[in-house]
């Protein structure tokens, strides 16, 4: 071949190798475009989330309603004078915060007027029976040892022993014409009146205020102090009108100090039929009887936790499983996806809202309840339990 041709060849070759390049450059962005979206398209089929669950276990599960008030005596008094007189030192202080017991003398009213009023009646009365005694003698000589013993047992300084019983007819007239049966029930109601010049404590308790001092002069209806019982305390709870229907008395309550340092134990012993009108609650009340040793103080804050139905076949489960349209969320374990449950029209049954919790009927054992909120569902999303817990 002469100089020529190979420099020609060359040019041809040269050609060929350039175009050859090119091809190949168009061909492999191609190539990795489609392998990208065959790759996106498998990792879409193939997309999987983890969601907290709650393993299904239904049991027999204690209903607590729970709530918050303060301590209230269970007889809560004022003392209000019966007689007229001057106030007087009883057996202990008489000022605010003072202790009693059962049966303790609070105070007393200066009776000595009264009392010596009371005793001259009783010596007229003591000669009218003396007077009539010979009559009966010979009268109603069956009835005369009755008598007799009656006036030897009467004592100006004492209460009046019991009247001999009256069956004659005729005795009875004789004694109701020298006014005997009179005399003797007025005396009667004369000591009962005198008994109101002390004023004994009806409960174990202390003195919450004191309205009258020592010295000053006080008259029938005179308020003389507030007075509460320490060994009987109450406590009102205000509860949701929908947890009425779980609430009984009788039903056991645990009482907690606001710290939680104390705890007590009272029984229900009441439910208010009627809602209060600001707060549309009602009010349980509870009674505590505290022990030795318990410190329970009339105004104190404190929790209380009535424990009351114990539902069978039922499950606690979070409140945040609980979506704004009242379902509920579960994972089919045979092909991780979702089903829903709706609370207002599936068969669950909802016995018992709490603060971060609700109790449920209507679940199967092994039931898979995510836990957690949803933001959206999609069927081709793979769900797979974070942690399965039993409950």
């Amino acid at each position: 071949m002469t100089k020529r041709q190979w420099i020609i060849l060359g040019i041809i070759i040269l050609i060929l190798v350039m175009v050859f390049a090119k091809v190949l450059s168009n061909a492999e962005p191609k190539q990795g475009k489609d392998e990208g979206k065959h790759a996106d398209k498998k990792k879409k089929s193939l997309n999987i989330k983890y969601v907290k669950t709650l393993e299904v276990q239904n049991d027999t599960v204690q209903v607590i309603v729970e709530g918050y008030g303060r301590v209230h005596s269970a007889a809560n008094l004022t003392v209000t004078s019966e007689a007229q007189g001057k106030l007087l030192q009883g057996a202990i202080p008489f000022k605010q915060g003072q202790q009693f017991s059962k049966g303790t003398l609070l105070c007393r009213i200066d009776n000595t007027e009264a009392l010596m009023q009371h005793q001259a009646k009783k010596a007229a009365f003591i000669k009218s029976v003396a007077n009539v005694l010979p009559e009966i003698k010979i009268d109603y000589s069956s009835y005369y040892d009755d008598w007799n013993a009656f006036y030897q047992s009467m004592d100006v300084k004492k209460n009046l022993p019991d009247i001999p019983d009256i069956e004659d007819v005729k005795l009875k007239t004789f004694l109701a014409s020298k006014n005997i049966l009179t005399e003797f029930y007025n005396l009667r109601s004369e000591e009962i009146r005198l008994s109101k010049f002390n004023i004994y404590a009806p409960f174990n308790g202390s003195l919450k205020a004191v309205k009258q001092e020592i010295g000053s002069y006080v008259n029938p209806g005179t308020p003389l102090a507030d007075i509460i019982q320490s060994t009987q305390m109450e406590i009102p709870i205000p509860i949701e009108i929908n947890d009425l229907p779980l609430v009984k008395p009788g039903q056991k309550a645990l009482v907690y100090s606001e710290n939680k340092m104390q705890q007590w134990e009272g029984r229900v012993t009441r439910v208010a039929d009627f809602v209060d009108e600001n707060t549309q609650t009602l009010d349980v009340f509870i009674k505590i009887s505290p022990k030795k040793g318990q410190h329970l103080y009339n105004g104190m804050y404190v929790e209380a936790k009535i424990l009351s139905l114990q539902v069978p076949n039922a499950v606690e489960v979070p409140r945040r499983a609980l979506n704004s349209n009242q379902n509920l969320y579960f994972v089919n374990p045979s092909d991780s996806s979702i089903f829903v449950e709706n609370i207002e029209v599936d068969s669950i049954q909802v016995i018992k809202w709490n603060k971060k919790s609700m109790i449920l009927k209507g679940f199967d054992n092994g039931s898979l309840l995510i836990t957690e909120p949803l933001t959206s569902i999609s069927k081709s999303t793979k769900y797979v339990p974070l942690t399965a817990q039993k409950h």
